[in-house]
């Protein structure tokens, strides 16, 4: 999100990082929810949609960092996604 701030609003990355900031200070539930998805893919190795379907991440025990990053925006989009499909 900070990058899309930048890139497309061309503020500076600590004024992105203050509106992102203040963004997840309204809304602490949200960020709950994000972080509850990327712990599910660490220590479960998967995320489950609201109908219960799962998608795995077979590789997050010997993801470097860049991986594991990878793989936890997949695992807090994925959820949101499947519900956009309907």
């Amino acid at each position: 999100m900070i990058y899309y701030l930048i890139v497309h609003s061309q503020v500076s990355v600590k004024e992105a990082k203050k509106t992102v900031d203040l963004w997840y200070n309204d809304r602490k539930e949200v960020l709950q929810w994000q972080e509850e998805r990327k712990k599910e893919a660490r220590v479960l190795h998967c995320v489950y949609t609201l109908l219960g379907r799962a998608r795995r991440f077979p590789l997050m025990a010997q993801a470097n960092t860049y991986q594991k990053g990878h793989i936890e925006r997949a695992a807090i989009n994925t959820p949101v996604q499947v519900l956009s499909s309907f």
